[in-house]
């Protein structure tokens, strides 16, 4: 008789590595206030440049175009389109609503 599923095994182990990463790293829980003066603040930095760059920003033009041709064909879900176009909002806002909630700055493009 199994009294512990896998998954929850998985997802205690999961949240204790969470737990001990921040409780014994200080330096990595306590971000710091000026610019990319950390390493990992740089990391998180270039990677939502790269996720909201030029190459996302024409990928989600493309994604834009084949839901607008899908509209002229007939062959749209809205309920997917709605999905898209929401997506997109949120990924290329997501800067500006973690600004507005956390009061912080925002990774220089």
């Amino acid at each position: 008789m199994r009294i512990l599923s896998k998954t929850f095994v998985v997802d205690l182990a999961l949240a204790g590595l969470v737990f001990g990463a921040t409780a014994f790293a200080p330096d990595m829980a306590h971000a710091q206030a000026s610019g990319a003066d950390s390493f990992l603040q740089d990391i998180f930095c270039k990677a939502i440049n790269l996720v909201q760059g030029s190459t996302a920003q024409a990928l989600a033009t493309i994604a834009i175009i084949i839901v607008g041709i899908g509209a002229l064909l007939g062959r749209v879900n809205w309920g997917m389109a709605a999905l898209i176009v929401a997506g997109i909002a949120l990924i290329f806002g997501a800067g500006q609503i973690a600004s507005f909630i956390g009061g912080g700055t925002e990774c220089a493009a």
